[in-house]
């Protein structure tokens, strides 16, 4: 049987609730239920300060494929709009939330690779 996720997101956030409530949008189209409360809590790498971002890897089904990608662009936003999200919405989660699509299997090696470019651990 054909797996039904196509991609890994790593996916990143400064805010778990405002992460959570943008999580949980691309979780209604997929069936899927992910939140920030299960991610990596995050700090600044050497350090014993708390989190400052959460993250993770989940994977991706191919109807939340597209609106990933969407999120990621510089619009419009089409898809977007129609779930509810104005474009000014989405330039706010763009502020708090930070989501690469990356193909399958790849995802926790670019996880690992996001953390270490912006000086993060994992707690």
């Amino acid at each position: 049987m054909k797996s039904p996720y196509v991609a890994d997101l790593v996916i990143t956030t400064t805010d778990k609730d405002q992460g959570n409530l943008l999580a949980s949008l691309f979780a209604a189209e997929s069936g899927d239920e992910y939140t920030f409360d299960h991610a990596a809590a995050l700090r600044a790498a050497g350090t014993s300060d708390p989190a400052i971002q959460w993250g993770g890897v989940v994977q991706v089904k191919q109807n939340v494929y597209g609106a990933v990608l969407e999120f990621n662009s510089a619009g419009p936003y089409p898809n977007l709009n129609l779930a509810g999200l104005t474009n000014q919405d989405v330039a706010d989660f763009k502020a708090i939330v930070q989501m690469q699509v990356v193909p399958r299997g790849t995802g926790y090696q670019v996880f690992l690779d996001v953390l270490q470019t912006l000086n993060l651990e994992i707690i």
